[in-house]
């Protein structure tokens, strides 16, 4: 057996042996309860921190991770948004177990013709199309059948490697929920494949603009159907997305529309990020950023569950509550301060209705945070 493998094998015997299947029902249930704007006890809290000298488990260079099965399971398992589910089984932070083939932002742009670039340890981006012209042949493609183009048929067999790895270890394949990769947004896609003109056609090319948000917006949806049977976290009306538990199906990401007016998102962009929650029975919207300018538009998206924050201490996070209250729209990674967390403010600030995250200096200072806040949110009950 080679070195990876046997990591790997250790790894999955530690998390085997280590992992509860009722504690980890018991964080899901309490994400859920909150994003329905339920009475809980406390707000379920997932800490990042970057990851420490360990002995025991160290992530592969993420480069590595691309055309090797066993690393890439290998680090969703120790090390993955900035966060790690095998570190959790000390720490014990509300941190849902969940592993996505993670293959960048490019896999709807690669089913368009895009090309995907993954160079050293970054992860893969798209190289735009060069002129106009060459966008314009994405729309001449079949795409009736999207199973297999682009990175796609690289996404199915690691959902199978996943599965096969995971099947002789009863109580880990029960309790590891596999999720759907990162497939952006309409505008996301579209902005990948025609670089920077994306924003000027608005003006200049409105109609080439809405074609392809018309057409990145259909086939996010047929890339999201391929995948969807693979997954096992689609339960209850919830899902997982970044490290935590989501409402709906499906999670855009909208961190470029976060640089348009919000009169130009409602008319060009917001039509198609409808068109995919309502396709797919609902979800949320991501951006990282300050985005209280288009706050209100997302929550007058048809089919919007939810919002996650990319960086919430950027916004008036009070104020941001008080809109999705209104609606019920729940909010996800609400970034919280230390000094919240270890006082337990945060739940006079937010007492139902979010989930909380905090990025730490350490994993020393995470575990301080977990236990403190732990304390603190007990004593107000």
């Amino acid at each position: 057996m080679g070195l990876k493998q046997d990591k790997l094998r250790q790894l999955l015997d530690y998390l085997e042996e280590n992992l509860r299947p009722e504690r980890l029902e018991e964080i899901n249930e309490l994400h859920r309860k909150a994003l329905d704007w339920e009475i809980v006890p406390r707000l379920p809290l997932v800490l990042n921190f970057p990851f420490p000298d360990n002995p025991q488990f160290k992530p592969f260079p993420h480069g590595a991770i691309f055309n090797d099965f066993e690393k890439h399971l290998y680090n969703e398992l120790v090390y993955a948004f900035d966060k790690s589910i095998a570190l959790n089984v000390d720490l014990g932070c509300d941190l849902p177990v969940t592993i996505r083939p993670n293959y960048g932002i490019g896999l709807v742009s690669g089913i368009l013709g895009g090309l995907v670039e993954q160079v050293g340890d970054n992860p893969p981006w798209v190289r735009p199309f060069l002129s106009r012209s060459e966008l314009m042949k994405m729309f001449d493609i079949d795409t009736g059948d999207v199973s297999g183009r682009g990175w796609i048929p690289r996404v199915v067999e690691t959902y199978q490697f996943f599965d096969e790895t995971l099947g002789p270890y009863r109580n880990l394949n029960a309790s590891v929920k596999r999720v759907l990769p990162d497939l952006q947004g309409p505008f996301d896609n579209y902005e990948l494949l025609r670089g920077s003109e994306a924003f000027t056609d608005f003006y200049t090319d409105p109609v080439l603009l809405k074609e392809g948000l018309s057409l990145t917006a259909e086939i996010q949806i047929k890339a999201a159907r391929t995948l969807l049977p693979h997954t096992t976290d689609h339960r209850d009306g919830i899902s997982f997305q970044h490290g935590v538990v989501m409402k709906g199906n499906i999670l855009i990401r909208n961190d470029s529309p976060i640089m348009v007016s919000p009169k130009m998102y409602r008319e060009f962009i917001a039509p198609h990020d409808s068109a995919v929650l309502t396709a797919l029975g609902g979800g949320g919207i991501h951006s990282c950023g300050a985005i209280e300018h288009q706050f209100e538009n997302y929550l007058n998206v048809k089919k919007l569950f939810c919002i996650d924050l990319g960086q919430g201490l950027m916004n008036d996070r009070e104020k941001l509550f008080r809109l999705a209250e209104k609606k019920k729209v729940a909010i996800i990674r609400m970034e919280a301060t230390e000094e919240e967390l270890l006082t337990g403010r945060i739940l006079k600030m937010f007492p139902t209705g979010v989930s909380l995250m905090h990025c730490c200096e350490s994993f020393t200072k995470a575990r301080e945070i977990q236990s403190t806040y732990r304390r603190a949110t007990h004593a107000k009950n």
